[in-house]
């Protein structure tokens, strides 16, 4: 075995160090990384100048590849496994994900398919801000007293995309703009119930699940009785005994497991930058990795209720 590990947090976060995915993996590799990554939760392989192919291809190593879900309106031209993420304004308007992921959230909790995980790639980062932090959920429910943790696994909570923090503070410029594209996002993505208790399929680890991106409310109680406990969860999970704070590098490669963590993206750099712009932009490319089935159509649990 060549690669090697290096622990970034006590809790959260790892760096491999001699891979270069410009090359094939061997099969004991590919078994370290994977096992790197149930342990550690985020790993992060520095300085990969990979071209989208290569980037694709390490994912598959990782799981399966997921080019048809409720982001792939936002996905490479040339490329449907691709997600683009950037600032850089075309046409002379805003992009589209420019804003993605600002609030703390898990991704595609708003769908019945959550995604198991992302691999992204760092093409073009800003002289300063952009980080992206990732929260262990599974060590914050672990503090979490044997009572309240059975209260919340009899708890499912509403993901609901279009009445989180993200869309109310991007629809203001949605109108403004008459972005067909996230309408069309909006329109595709109808409220969901997810439970708010995971368990990993791989380990078998409990994790809370919360996020403030896109979590309505907690099903079948009051904003007065839900917001209490996820605004207390949400407070608990981003201590800073239980997060990972990354700070880019051009090349930068990270893959974080999406069914124990949650994550956002420090929202301090420019979110509108003119093509061509240097020190400014922030472009990076992501490949989803598909999740197992959860949840329930919101209006299917209340019409059976």
């Amino acid at each position: 075995m060549s690669i090697q590990i290096k622990r970034l947090t006590p809790t959260i976060g790892a760096e491999v160090s001699g891979i270069d995915l410009r090359n094939p993996i061997a099969p004991e590799d590919a078994a370290a990384l994977r096992a790197a990554w149930q342990k550690h939760l985020v790993l992060i392989l520095p300085g990969q100048d990979i071209a989208p192919e290569q980037h694709i291809a390490f994912a598959r190593v990782m799981g399966q590849v997921d080019s048809d879900s409720a982001i792939s309106v936002f996905g490479h031209p040339k490329y449907p496994e691709i997600f683009l993420l950037t600032n850089e304004m075309k046409d002379g308007k805003p992009s589209d994900t420019r804003d993605v992921g600002w609030q703390w959230h898990v991704d595609l909790t708003y769908t019945l398919r959550p995604s198991a995980g992302a691999v992204l790639h760092a093409l073009e980062i800003p002289e300063t801000g952009g980080d992206t932090m990732f929260a262990n959920m599974e060590a914050a429910f672990s503090t979490l007293s044997p009572t309240y943790q059975q209260m919340l696994r009899g708890l499912e909570a509403v993901h609901d995309i279009s009445h989180g923090q993200w869309w109310k503070k991007r629809n203001p410029a949605v109108v403004q703009d008459n972005s067909k594209t996230v309408r069309d996002f909006d329109a595709r993505t109808p409220p969901v119930v997810q439970p708010m208790v995971r368990k990993h399929p791989d380990t078998g680890r409990e994790s809370i699940l919360v996020g403030q991106a896109v979590v309505d409310h907690i099903h079948g109680m009051t904003r007065e009785e839900s917001d209490p406990i996820i605004d207390y969860l949400t407070a608990l999970a981003t201590q800073p005994e239980f997060v990972y704070r990354h700070r880019w590098t051009r090349g930068d490669l990270l893959i974080w497991d999406n069914r124990c963590t949650m994550h956002k993206v420090v929202h301090d750099h420019n979110e509108a930058v003119a093509p061509g712009t240097k020190g400014q932009m922030r472009r990076m490319h992501r490949v989803t990795l598909q999740g197992a089935p959860s949840g329930r159509l919101l209006h299917a649990v209340d019409k059976a209720a």
